[in-house]
């Protein structure tokens, strides 16, 4: 076994696995290493994503939101039930635990497959450790570029400021192997979006009309119901809003809020159309990238100009 490695990535959740997959695709020898083991005592990469949080959730979530469809509007569809429905936990519980097997398996694979050394056990700083700096919730002080107090350490993720995101982990720990690299790593954080998994669900990336405010900037902003959007109402999921903020003068868009139906994959679109306002794109372009349904294209283009949209017109 090689003991010999120009990056050790500590912690192999969603920032630390694929900082250290980059790092090797780079060209770097790497190892990381994580604690995590299944009741069988195997390996359980992907931290606690995949283990206790993100991901088991949300297959645990699915089950009820499937159940209240079958139980509460299958039948305006049209699916009519004959028997009793019910509910078994067992199964649901089993089928989370295949749910995050299969996600461990295949980023193990993914490990073997670039070539990174993956250990499983506890890692320690000792000496190096000693000047690291904390704040005062006991996260690890960084700056702008992920770097901490000693110079050969970087951190990034939920032990330094800010959201605990794992796609904002993800980002930061491509960014620093990047750096290590010598290359010119970046994250912007203003496009990274946020999602509540409620129903319906929540979501926004950039800015809010109070962040705004404070700053003294000068913006428009209005709001577009799901219930005028013909996708919604097929359906049948109606509830909820989109909000866009959007500079007067020169049409970028600042900060887009949503609340409804499948937001979760929604966000990802205004994500990309924030991005894309360095290349600078029509207003009608950038609309166009957010959701592609005509009234809601409307919308975008009326809202980033300050004119709302009253679908009962």
């Amino acid at each position: 076994m090689d003991t010999n490695f120009d990056v050790i990535v500590i912690g192999a959740g969603p920032g630390g696995d694929i900082a250290a997959i980059r790092a090797e695709q780079l060209g770097m020898n790497v190892a990381c290493v994580d604690a995590w083991k299944t009741k069988e005592g195997k390996p359980a990469q992907d931290g606690t994503c995949n283990n206790i949080g993100c991901i088991p959730s949300k297959a645990l979530l699915q089950s009820p939101k499937n159940f209240d469809q079958a139980k509460h509007h299958f039948g305006a569809l049209g699916i009519m039930s004959t028997g009793e429905l019910r509910m078994d936990v067992a199964v649901m519980l089993e089928r989370k635990n295949q749910v995050v097997k299969s996600s461990n398996e295949g980023k193990l694979y993914l490990f073997r497959k670039n070539k990174v050394q993956f250990l499983n056990g506890l890692a320690f700083m000792t000496r190096a450790a000693v000047g690291l700096e904390l704040d005062g919730r006991g996260a690890v002080v960084v700056n702008g570029e992920c770097r901490t107090s000693v110079p050969s350490i970087w951190a990034i993720g939920d032990v330094v400021r800010g959201l605990m995101l794992a796609h904002m982990a993800e980002e930061e720990g491509v960014a620093v192997v990047e750096r290590i690299a010598g290359h010119r790593g970046h994250v912007d954080f203003n496009t990274i979006p946020n999602v509540f998994y409620t129903s319906p669900e929540i979501a926004w990336v950039g800015r809010t009309e109070l962040q705004l405010k404070y700053a003294g900037a000068a913006y428009r902003s209005c709001t577009f119901p799901f219930m005028a959007n013909g996708r919604s109402r097929a359906l049948s999921e109606t509830a909820g809003l989109v909000k866009v903020i959007a500079n007067p003068t020169t049409d970028e868009i600042l900060g887009v809020h949503v609340v409804g139906p499948k937001i979760s994959e929604l966000v990802a679109e205004a994500v990309i159309a924030m991005a894309f306002n360095k290349a600078s794109l029509t207003v009608d372009k950038r609309a166009e990238l957010l959701i592609d349904q005509n009234w809601t294209r409307i919308y975008l283009i009326e809202c980033s100009r300050g004119r709302s949209y009253d679908p009962s017109l």
